[in-house]
């Protein structure tokens, strides 16, 4: 499938009514399915663009609930192929400047530049996520948090896990795996991933975030592509992916409502037991293991799916 054929998926229909906290993962109709390995193989593919269309669709209709003219105009232009193209243009280069430069001032500016990119582009970013790799920035976890009213913190062990693992080098040296192999005990806990090729436009499901019934005129969606989680705001007309999320050594499927669940205790309320949960739950209890923040970046990589 081109890449560019998602988008006129996106319907101009009136805007969907949406739920706090539902599941809009779809089952797929048994049933309908012909005995045929083919056709098998096609219903899959088409119950994936059904799924997708209906994340994208979700997001406009929320985005623009109150303007129509504005939906379609925003559509029109997330499709106009000079922007699409100055869209990658842009992304390969801030993203170069992410994963070559040695001023860390340059960096930061670049990873912001790129966030305002994807912010203002949504539609054109996850119609073309296979043209982008995974790229590590930092673990997820919960800032140490000090009030009158309350004090909470991930455990000294958990901390010193991630400083641990922040600390070896990247890639693994011959002389660093000839090292772990002599003293094992030296093996950070958390292991940092190399960069991931993205190979598919499909998005699995979104849920609508218990906190969105919180925050007036704004709404929370966590939308899951296979082991990688976008935490999207959506505050009037505009849209902030004000998180991604990387679990890349879960061995389990990923809960949309699990993680909003402990997102909303720990990091909009602060309080301890999200703190704990992430440490216990999401790493351990669930087999998530731990989170990593990251970065799309485009390597400017010719893709021909």
């Amino acid at each position: 499938m081109k890449i560019h054929k998602l988008l006129p998926l996106v319907s101009f229909l009136a805007p969907l009514s949406l739920f706090s906290c539902a599941n809009y993962q779809k089952s797929t109709e048994l049933s309908n399915l012909i005995d045929s390995s083919s056709n098998v193989l096609q219903n899959d593919q088409s119950e994936k663009e059904k799924m997708t269309k209906f994340v994208l669709d979700s997001i406009l209709n929320k985005q623009f609930k109150n303007s129509q003219v504005n939906r379609v105009a925003f559509i029109n232009s997330q499709n106009n192929e000079a922007n699409i193209t100055a869209f990658l243009e842009k992304s390969q280069q801030y993203s170069q400047i992410i994963l070559n430069s040695n001023e860390s001032d340059q960096i930061e500016e670049a990873k912001i530049n790129l966030k305002n990119l994807y912010n203002k582009n949504w539609l054109i970013l996850l119609n073309h996520l296979n043209k982008l790799h995974i790229h590590f920035d930092n673990w997820y976890y919960f800032q140490d948090y000090n009030s009158d009213l309350k004090n909470s913190a991930h455990s000294q062990e958990f901390k010193d896990k991630i400083e641990h693992s922040l600390n070896f080098p990247r890639p693994w040296t011959e002389e660093y795996k000839t090292e772990l192999f002599l003293n094992p005990d030296a093996k950070p806990k958390f292991e940092v991933f190399y960069d991931t090729k993205i190979k598919n436009l499909f998005l699995d499901e979104i849920i609508e975030g218990e906190e969105s019934a919180e925050m007036p005129n704004t709404t929370i969606f966590y939308v899951l592509k296979d082991k990688l989680l976008f935490r999207i705001k959506v505050n009037n007309e505009n849209v902030e992916i004000q998180n991604i999320i990387y679990f890349d050594k879960s061995k389990s499927k990923i809960s949309l409502n699990l993680i909003s669940n402990i997102v909303h205790s720990g990091f909009v309320h602060n309080d301890q037991e999200g703190y704990d949960r992430l440490e216990e739950d999401i790493v351990n209890k669930y087999r998530y293991n731990m989170p990593s923040e990251v970065l799309l970046v485009n390597k400017g990589e010719k893709n021909e799916n």
